[in-house]
């Protein structure tokens, strides 16, 4: 008897059709590919993200909704995927709705996310420099969002993955981090007079179009040009890169095999 399989891919979420086209979207169909044993289905965790689409007429399930109803469709081998980009809350929070959801499955994995390892963030720090090559008096200034000592730990080993890239004009920082701009503005070096911002995010939502690179003079680019600098933004999210892709569903290839989390 063939036992049915699913594949759950559980997500931040975005209200940008682009941005989710572009990036999760991706994911999914390149997942579909990879698994074609497993049935694909999305989730996301945000519920002001589901509400927002939910107004559109635009639904998608959060987490605990989606698995009851893999588990109605009668699957019985389940693995998740965390589409995030380190350890924290969000991953916590997941894994504790997963745990409640685990009966009338035989079997549940989960994979890693996305940076979980120095080598999943020297895949990371790689694909941003192929993307981004040095100039002269340029900075790479690379941006996440999160914190707790997990989440800064992933984006330590970002920043230590790009030293031994030879990136001696890379930085790595988080967008709400108490320093903020002016500390970032403390730690280029002195001959900068043009930064890139590179969002550390796995989709280019809000965050990205608003708090970064949006015209209002809040914006970090706005208050980089301020300061005399030439600033510019990525528009991508990282989903947009085929090798973090990659990354995630070799984490959920590993992870059905009893690899990161199993139960």
């Amino acid at each position: 008897m063939t036992v049915k399989q699913a594949l759950l891919l559980a997500s931040y979420g975005t209200t940008h059709a682009e941005a989710r086209a572009r990036g999760m979207g991706a994911l999914a169909s390149e997942a579909a590919a990879a698994f074609p044993r497993r049935r694909v289905m999305e989730a996301y965790m945000s519920p002001k993200v589901r509400r927002v689409l939910q107004a559109r007429g635009e639904g998608m399930p959060g987490p605990a909704e989606a698995l009851r109803q893999l588990r109605a469709e009668g699957r019985e081998d389940l693995l998740v995927q965390p589409c995030l980009v380190a350890e924290g809350k969000a991953l916590d929070a997941l894994l504790e709705e997963v745990q409640l959801q685990t009966d009338g499955f035989a079997r549940v994995c989960v994979g890693a996310p996305l940076i979980a390892s120095a080598e999943d963030a020297a895949v990371v720090a790689h694909e941003l420099c192929v993307c981004h090559a040095p100039m002269e008096g340029g900075a790479m200034v690379c941006v996440g969002h999160g914190s707790g000592a997990r989440t800064e730990q992933a984006f330590a080993l970002v920043a230590a993955a790009l030293a031994d890239e030879g990136r001696s004009d890379a930085l790595v920082t988080t967008l709400h981090h108490s320093d903020g701009v002016e500390g970032l503005l403390h730690r280029l070096p002195s001959n900068t007079h043009t930064v890139t911002l590179v969002p550390l995010l796995l989709t280019a939502g809000s965050h990205v179009s608003c708090e970064l690179a949006g015209a209002q003079e809040a914006s970090w680019v706005s208050r980089l040009c301020a300061a005399g600098l030439e600033a510019r933004c990525e528009r991508r999210g990282l989903l947009e890169h085929a090798p973090i892709r990659a990354l995630f569903l070799n984490h959920a290839s590993c992870a059905s095999h009893d690899g990161w989390g199993s139960t």
